[in-house]
């Protein structure tokens, strides 16, 4: 995977102001969660914050450096779902969100390019981090679960995402089996995805639903057709922009 550049510092973005947009960001991302019926701790939020705060200072200053951090960090916030007491869970649910935050928002202003949908993708797995999480500390938002398929709509968000980042960040990488082409930015969330739906019985108030894979499946499909769009219109752009140059 691509690291991201460093930024460079510019008037516009400061590591003050770029910091202070971010924790509100931050803050504001877990107030919806947390008003949409999901119960999250105070220490959660102050650690988002907080997280959020240094993140984005590093990432401005080392770029691809703490990339590699921060994708640690999602995936210890996603190992942390059982196996810990309640205070280290609501440590790396707030880790989550904060570099989420940041890692999201200096991709937007800084990175171009791979960069740029490197920096969609690891936002893309906090937000799956996050939800993974408050789905098996049985905290999901209630009130946003009791719209009918509300589960299937968010299952085809979540997941489904995470196929167009990878698509655009593999250039369209597609893997030959036997006569098929299958591309590989659905295979691997959809494997990643199936794997997730069989260990949900370890969890007593989760189950099996072959209708939430299902729903995974059709939001990568339709995810990864619109990254397909995208790099279609990208390559139509470049003859016109070599020729003009």
């Amino acid at each position: 995977m691509l690291w991201m550049r460093p930024a460079r510092l510019t008037r516009r973005a400061t590591p003050l102001a770029e910091s202070a947009f971010t924790v509100a960001l931050t803050f504001g991302g877990v107030g919806a969660i947390t008003l949409a019926g999901s119960r999250v701790e105070p220490l959660s939020l102050i650690v988002a914050c907080l997280v959020a705060a240094v993140a984005t200072v590093a990432l401005q200053r080392w770029g691809g450096r703490v990339t590699a951090l921060i994708a640690l960090g999602f995936g210890l916030a996603l190992t942390a779902l059982q196996p810990f007491g309640d205070l280290a869970r609501d440590v790396w649910f707030g880790a989550a969100a904060g570099s989420g935050c940041a890692v999201g928002v200096h991709g937007l202003v800084h990175a171009h390019g791979p960069g740029r949908w490197q920096a969609g993708l690891l936002a893309q797995l906090a937000l799956i981090a996050i939800g993974v999480h408050l789905a098996y500390r049985d905290r999901a938002p209630l009130l946003v679960l009791a719209w009918p398929w509300a589960d299937k709509a968010l299952h085809a968000l979540l997941i489904g995402a995470a196929a167009f980042w990878l698509n655009l960040l593999w250039r369209g990488r597609r893997w030959a089996i036997g006569r098929f082409r299958i591309p590989a930015a659905i295979v691997i969330p959809l494997a990643a995805a199936a794997l997730e739906e069989a260990i949900q019985g370890l969890a007593p108030w989760r189950s099996l639903d072959g209708l939430d894979l299902m729903a995974d499946a059709l939001g990568l499909i339709g995810f990864w057709l619109l990254s397909e769009g995208m790099l279609r219109l990208a390559a139509r752009r470049a003859p016109l922009t070599e020729a003009g140059g």
